[in-house]
């Protein structure tokens, strides 16, 4: 189960989590423009899916989303096949907790602390 804002609750991505199924060429579907825009925010430019960055993701799974997985596999240490499975999804999903308890700050003006919240478990 995905616990990301980005993926939890998005009924493609949680199956791809589950490898039932992975995300894998052919595939066109909200999903993969989900799965692209991740990459996209993650600083992987994707310019044959966004129209050279001008538009959204395209949602289509061609060649440059499997190059865009294997780049993201390779960086993280995972099996670099291109397909976005139960592993490739999960190191996703951690980046993505991990991005959203940082941007949770809390302010206190007595102490001018700023400490960061940690995601409920």
């Amino acid at each position: 189960m995905l616990r990301s804002k980005r993926f939890s609750g998005k009924p493609r991505p949680e199956a791809a989590a589950r490898n039932s199924p992975p995300f894998d060429n052919g595939e066109t579907s909200e999903g993969v423009a989900t799965l692209q825009g991740a990459f996209i925010d993650l600083g992987f430019p994707m310019p044959v899916s966004t129209a050279k960055g001008r538009g959204e993701p395209d949602g289509i799974f061609g060649s440059e989303t499997r190059a865009t997985i294997k780049r993201f596999q390779q960086q993280n240490g995972l099996v670099s096949d291109g397909i976005a499975g139960a592993n490739t999804m999960r190191r996703l999903d951690e980046i993505y907790l991990v991005r959203e308890s940082r941007s949770r700050l809390t302010f206190d003006e007595r102490h001018f602390e700023i400490s960061t919240a940690r995601p409920k478990a």
